[in-house]
């Protein structure tokens, strides 16, 4: 049994099911690399795995295995994961507690690495982000890491850099902010022979000049974005004042550089263009030590819909142009392009002359005298000359052939339309009056906290979101979060096929999750029991009647709807088979409505390809 099939069948939260299972994978790998300290993990393991009943695996467990870890001080990041190795183990019994050690002593390496990709994808242990091995491999290289460096990571929440290290070095340092968090990378670092590197279990930003000594080879650090925080939570000794914590993070790893060290950290694309006086102070501070700025687009996992660029930066920086390049148009991230980018940024040697920009994609190189003349925003965009926007358009009488087949394509389906129409009239059906509680649950959302807010997997969902969606599905917002930090806060968690209406400020905005979501208190979600009628059917009554809820929506400043309003509320629904057949009508009705949406893109190229005839 793989260990992913063995957390299913056991019936525990999967948080707890997983802290267990990267405890044990610890320790079994402790017991398979004896030399990595002087307690004899080896011997502890074998004990435990050869008893016979899995009372007497319990209790000595308990009693003998995690006293003799908890009463050793070996080192730092020891005690750090045993502080309170025990708690998980409190809660389960005899039974499930062998079943978890019998799959942890058969699982191979290729196995325990299967499963923390499996945990990275799919289930976030806390964690804000995460990024592809191969992108941070090139970034590692990108800092030029040599074997005696220094390497600090300031957020090991969001990487495992330093477990990526082996060939380059390990006399680094990492943060990490959460224990679930320390678990999975100290493993990570374990099976990559790793025993040199120290984890940090602490806020980096509570001291600006931190008590390590300041002078490290190498920073890297994907910041918690964009998180207004409180004055506790950083020191007030950074240089530029400042409450947002990526900006934070980029003054905490500039000062803890060596005079020639070098640094790489990634952002969101906001801080390039962005005009308040705190972003602007802080792209003039980097702006002498900035070589390279990379434009990524949305490359973390989950996807946050949130655009990021990687920078690169050195203290004794004397270039006198920053390299910028963009990836963010691209569908897919280019990895084999990042990779080429890197082999030739290395041969240069941070010096920006040297490298032949002739055999690189999609750059500009930019004076910095020019950026600081332009506010010091350092967007691509803002300096790309004006003849690489100009795109290349289709001979207008091409045009007008393909909107011609379109038009044709989009008659005939109405027509189809049309004919199930005519079959629809013909069958009688009673139409009854129902209460909406009669077959959904409705509830509603409410406010994201002002602070603290971990980013994640899933969409936080308000109005605007809605209105840019085109189709009848939602499947992603502006803001992300984590699922564990929506239940601390008590924020409303909504399951995929369920109905979004909108009942304050605007009223009657209508959409249907396509995935699980959380609501803001400007949206009621309805939850339709499929077995008495059809969620796209109730849709679709909202969406026609939206005048009828704009009129019964009371307040003078904000209108609203209220709960009251919707318990009152009655429908009017056909038998189940023709809200069926109705529901058939909706590959039809997107096609169409997508064929338009395609047509009215090719009218606007027709009216610039005609354009483009007298030039």
């Amino acid at each position: 049994m793989n260990i992913n099939d063995m957390i299913m069948r056991i019936p525990l939260e999967k948080n707890i099911s997983y802290q267990i299972t990267f405890s044990l994978l610890i320790l079994k790998r402790l017991a398979d690399n004896e030399n990595h300290y002087d307690i004899n993990f080896k011997l502890l393991w074998i004990n435990l795995v050869k008893l016979n009943t899995k009372e007497e695996r319990k209790k000595y467990f308990i009693n003998v295995y995690l006293p003799t870890l908890q009463s050793t001080q070996i080192s730092q990041n020891i005690d750090l994961l045993f502080r309170n190795f025990h708690i998980p183990f409190l809660s389960i019994d005899d039974k499930t507690l062998s079943m978890f050690i019998d799959t942890v002593e058969t699982s191979s390496e290729e196995n325990i690495i299967k499963f923390i990709l499996n945990i990275k994808e799919e289930y976030q242990l806390g964690f804000v982000k995460t990024l592809d091995e191969e992108i941070q491999e090139n970034i590692a290289k990108l800092l030029n890491i040599k074997n005696n460096d220094k390497v600090l990571d300031l957020n090991l929440e969001s990487s495992n850099f330093l477990s990526l290290l082996k060939p380059y070095s390990s006399d680094n340092i990492g943060f990490i902010q959460n224990q679930q968090t320390l678990l999975l990378r100290f493993l990570e670092l374990l099976l990559n022979n790793d025993k040199n590197t120290n984890l940090v279990l602490s806020n980096p930003l509570h001291s600006y000049s931190d008590k390590l000594d300041c002078s490290f080879d190498a920073i890297f650090t994907i910041p918690v974005f964009a998180q207004r925080l409180q004055k506790k939570e950083y020191d007030l000794d950074f240089p530029i004042e400042s409450s947002i914590s990526h900006n934070l993070y980029i003054q905490k790893a500039l000062n803890s550089l060596k005079k020639d060290g070098k640094c790489a950290f990634i952002i969101p694309d906001g801080f390039l263009t962005q005009l308040n006086k705190e972003t602007i102070n802080l792209r003039k501070l980097i702006l002498d030590k900035l070589i390279c700025i990379i434009n990524l687009g949305t490359i973390f996992k989950p996807m946050m819909g949130v655009k990021v660029s990687l920078f690169i930066l050195k203290n004794d920086n004397y270039n006198d142009d920053i390299l910028m390049l963009n990836y963010k148009n691209d569908r897919e991230f280019p990895i084999k392009k990042f990779t080429s980018f890197t082999e030739k940024f290395m041969n240069c040697n941070y010096d920006l002359k040297k490298i032949n920009l002739n055999d690189i994609e999609d750059q500009l190189l930019v004076n910095k005298e020019e950026i600081s003349n332009n506010q010091f925003i350092i967007d691509f965009n803002r300096y790309q000359p004006l003849e690489d926007f100009i795109t290349e358009t289709e001979n207008p009488f091409t045009l007008t052939n393909t909107i011609q087949e379109n038009t044709e394509k989009i008659m005939n389906r109405v027509a189809e339309i049309k004919n199930n129409l005519n079959y629809l009239h013909k069958i009688k059906s009673d139409i009854k009056p129902y209460q909406i509680e009669d077959f959904a649950q409705l509830i509603q959302g409410k406010p994201l906290p002002k602070c603290n807010i971990q980013n994640g997997e899933i969409s936080y969902v308000n109005i605007s979101d809605i209105t840019k969606c085109k189709d009848d599905y939602i499947y992603t917002s502006e803001t992300q979060i984590s699922e564990q930090f929506a239940y601390e806060n008590g924020l409303i968690i909504v399951e995929p096929n369920s109905i979004l209406l909108s009942v304050r400020g605007t009223i009657g905005k209508v959409i249907i999750t396509k995935k699980k979501v959380v609501i803001s208190p400007t949206l009621i979600a309805i939850k339709i029991d499929t077995s008495k009628v059809s969620t796209y059917f109730i849709y679709q009554w909202f969406l026609s009647n939206r005048e009828y809820l704009e009129s019964n929506a009371t307040g003078s400043t904000i209108p609203s709807l209220n709960m009251s309003f919707f318990k009152n509320l009655k429908i009017e629904l056909p038998s189940k088979e023709i809200q069926k057949k109705i529901e058939s009508y909706q590959d039809d009705l997107n096609i169409v409505k997508n064929s338009l949406s395609i047509l009215e893109e090719a009218n606007q190229d027709l009216s610039k390809s005609i354009f483009k005839q007298f030039y």
